[in-house]
This record gives structure tokens, C-alpha cells and sequence, in this order.
């Protein structure tokens, strides 16, 4: 997924500075740019947005979870949770 492993604390400053980078990238368009299709088939800015958070919805569950227990129980049910905790705790 990456060039190269990510550290814990690589992974928690790039969460931290999503919000910045998605106001960055989204400056400046107009209401008619964020609901227009740049090529036809491809996501309008709109719904990368919506997608990004119900993603973040989904997600930080598990983030919390992950930060806030030394060693949290794998939740073999949930192939969700075996992805956020592997990202987010390489080599742990």
C-alpha cells in the first residue's frame, strides 16, 4: 500500500493533519465545481467528500480503540478492525 512502513507516530500525524489538507484541496472551488464530474464516470468533489467521511465515521471507531488500548483484542469478526489496527500499528 505504501513505498515505504509507516510509523505509529507517521500515521497519527497524517490523520491529524487531514482536515487541512481537504480544506486545502477543496479552496476555492465553486458550489457548480464541487458538483461536476471532471471526466465523464469519475466521482464529483461531492461525493469524494461524502465518501472521505463516512469512511472517518467507519474508521474511528477503531482508531479510538487502537489508541486507547496497550494491546486491544482482534476482532477476528470484524476484517475491518484487523485492517485499522495493522495500518495504524505497523510491526506491532
Amino acid at each position: 500500500m505504501y513505498d515505504k512502513p509507516h510509523t505509529i507516530e507517521r500515521n497519527l500525524a497524517m490523520l491529524a493533519a487531514a482536515p487541512a489538507r481537504i480544506a486545502n484541496f477543496t479552496k476555492g472551488l465553486s458550489p457548480v465545481q464541487l458538483v461536476t464530474s471532471p471526466e465523464p464516470g469519475e466521482w464529483l468533489a461531492r461525493d469524494v467528500l461524502a465518501h472521505l467521511r463516512a469512511c472517518s465515521d467507519m474508521w474511528g471507531k477503531y482508531i479510538v480503540k487502537i489508541l486507547n488500548e496497550d494491546h486491544p483484542k482482534k476482532l477476528d469478526e470484524d476484517p475491518f478492525f484487523k485492517t485499522a489496527f495493522e495500518a495504524l500499528t505497523p510491526g506491532r
